[in-house]
């Protein structure tokens, strides 16, 4: 087996029946077989190349792509240093992007075409990359036979959906393989300071979250429970709050949870999608932060609910610190061990009946207050025992409960006026990528919360509101290039996103586009 070789990481994203995208994630450096075609890590994780048949079939994510021998390189870019020709194939292969399907099923043969980024893409600022699909865009890449119109369509989507994936995944931070640049320390006040302008109403939640975690970074390591309704920040919290802190971040849906041997995921696949996303850096992996995500669902009063209490009891181990084999599925013939001593854990869940039975604190969304009692009193580490059925040894992992407030009417108004990632912050961007004002009338930002209020889902459902009121008129505009200058929202375009006001453009005006930074 050759030694020293490097390739390209690709994720494979199934569009629909019988197609694929494969998206670049980083580079590996490993070992290569061209007899076996494998390509094994440094850390002994073992990778197919993208295009054997086997993946239309394989719950495999990740594959390889372009191994070279590092001989070879240096042979091409001989003049040049270790790090300058590494740089080179970074630079040639990160942004090639493969589209495959089955292009004859009785054979199983694989038609696969590639296509670099750059051709769909404009730089618009450092690193900040757009899709750029103008119908000249598309045209031309029918007419020279590139694609189809049924593949570019399956494209152009599938484009979003990496583009997504790259902004939001540290597992889609290409070319940072070898060489890796720490962000900017902040204090604690800061950290706290920077996340009250994203995550609003949960002030005093956020100071202690930071608070507690800083001290489980000192050696204090205990679990932290974060309890509210949905949409109210938590994950949100974590995951700046990791960012601040260098650490990677993972949510594992506790609900897709079960024992070793069952349908669903088990936590050695969620140990090994960490270690993919961290760049299967295997001392970065064990830094992680994981936060078990709607741990309330996991209450039974059963030891043997196999996706119940089963579960959080095979937990208890991972708490204490312990060496997990983590897999990529469950018929994966190798594992890579990883340590969980030095993650931080949390976990969080909305509680509901807890909060129902014993608190009489909140004016919420979806709980009730305590008639009769007259007192207001916080759920006590036996409440979760006794009414939300956790196991006793679990919750005594968690000694630290934190409770997000339920967001108010008001709050989710506060949100898309002023919020760090208030959905209308991004729309009002889009409008002015085309040259044009959008004005939202305080009539709209009511009515939408209100809306967000009466679904009881918290801000989760701002966005889609948005969305769903402005996608017309962003198509008007878009459709009439340079003929409108202002597109007014009002509370009416939230009934019905026919109803918007436009302002056209007055004749021989120059159009002045947004400029990027």
């Amino acid at each position: 087996m050759a030694k020293k070789y490097i390739a390209t990481l690709v994720r494979k994203y199934c569009l629909a029946e019988n197609y694929f995208l494969f998206a670049p994630i980083n580079v590996i450096k490993g070992d290569y077989d061209p007899d076996s075609n494998s390509f094994v890590t440094e850390e002994g994780a073992e990778f197919l190349p993208f295009q054997d048949p086997c993946f239309m079939f394989s719950e495999q994510e990740y594959f390889y792509a372009n191994p070279v021998s590092f001989q070879s390189l240096k042979e091409k870019y001989s003049c040049e240093p270790y790090q300058e020709w590494l740089f080179h194939y970074m630079e040639e292969n990160e942004t090639k992007i493969y589209f495959a399907t089955e292009s004859d099923q009785e054979k199983g043969q694989i038609l696969i075409k590639s296509f670099s980024l750059e051709d769909i893409f404009k730089e618009e600022g450092k690193k900040n990359k757009k899709p750029d699909m103008s119908k000249e865009v598309l045209l031309k890449m029918i007419e020279t036979k590139q694609f189809t119109r049924q593949e570019l369509e399956k494209v152009k989507d599938a484009l979003l959906i990496t583009k997504e994936k790259k902004t939001s995944s540290s597992a889609q931070e290409s070319a940072k393989v070898f060489v890796t640049s720490s962000p900017e320390i902040l204090s604690s006040k800061e950290i706290k300071a920077k996340i009250k302008e994203t995550v609003l109403a949960q002030d005093e939640a956020i100071d202690r979250i930071v608070t507690e975690i800083k001290r489980m970074e000192k050696g204090k390591k205990k679990g932290i429970l974060l309890t509210g309704s949905t949409g109210v920040g938590k994950t949100e919290i974590m995951s700046q709050l990791a960012q601040f802190l260098n650490r990677p971040f993972k949510i594992v849906d506790s609900g897709q949870l079960t024992s070793p041997g069952y349908v669903g995921k088990d936590i050695e696949e969620e140990l090994y999608e960490l270690y993919a996303n961290c760049n299967f850096d295997l001392e970065k992996t064990e830094r992680a932060i994981l936060y078990f995500d709607e741990i309330d669902k996991k209450g039974s009063e059963s030891n043997q609910d196999i996706a119940g209490r089963a579960v959080l009891n095979l937990l208890l181990k991972f708490l204490d610190g312990t060496t997990y084999q983590a897999h990529q599925n469950k018929f994966s013939a190798k594992s890579i061990p990883i340590k969980t001593n030095n993650m931080l854990i949390l976990a969080g869940g909305a509680f509901m009946d807890v909060y129902k039975k014993v608190s009489a604190k909140k004016d919420p969304v979806g709980f009730k207050m305590m008639a009769g009692t007259g007192k207001n009193r916080e759920p006590e580490i036996e409440d979760f025992v006794k009414i939300g059925l956790m196991p006793e040894e679990f919750m005594g992992r968690f000694p630290i409960v934190i409770h997000l407030n339920d967001l108010k009417e008001k709050d989710l108004e506060e949100i898309l006026r002023r919020g760090g990632k208030s959905p209308l912050k991004a729309e009002k961007e889009a409008f002015a990528d085309l040259g044009v004002t959008l004005t939202i009338k305080d009539s709209y930002y009511q009515r939408a919360a209100q809306k967000a209020y009466e679904l009881r889902t918290g801000a989760r459902s701002l966005e889609g509101i948005v969305s769903n009121s402005t996608w017309r008129a962003y198509q008007e505009v878009e459709d009439h290039e340079d003929l409108y200058e202002e597109v007014i929202l009002s509370a009416e375009t939230i009934g019905d996103n026919h109803q918007y006001q436009v302002k056209k453009r007055e004749k021989g005006k120059v159009l002045e586009k947004k400029k990027e930074s």
